[in-house]
């Protein structure tokens, strides 16, 4: 009786993982939707500013950044600095302001 309990648990444990992985998806969407709603209006973002606008721990932003990062969502500028996607962002990045923000100090004389 209880090898039969215990196979039928192990011919249900893929169907519950699939439903899980499921569920981490929709989950990670919504974090995406509410995460461009909280970012699309600026060109450029670093780990301090999403530290602030979430409620999420430092560890799992830096995970979820380098997951939206890899799946072409954001745009890593430099180590902790991103910026949205093209079809994301509402704003359009100005070279030399993202230029003096990227290597610090930096400006842009007249003579450029």
């Amino acid at each position: 009786m209880m090898l039969l309990v215990s196979l039928r648990f192990f011919v249900n444990l893929p169907r519950f993982f699939i439903d899980i992985c499921r569920q981490l998806c929709r989950y990670t969407n919504m974090v995406f939707d509410k995460f461009i709603d909280l970012t699309s209006s600026i060109p450029y973002f670093d780990m301090a500013a999403v530290v602030q606008l979430t409620d999420d721990s430092r560890r799992t932003i830096t995970n979820q950044l380098y997951r939206w990062s890899e799946a072409g969502k954001i745009i890593q500028l430099r180590q902790g600095m991103y910026t949205l996607a093209d079809r994301y962002r509402q704003v359009t990045l100005s070279p030399a302001a993202l230029a003096n923000n990227l290597y610090r100090p930096s400006y842009l004389s007249s003579h450029w």
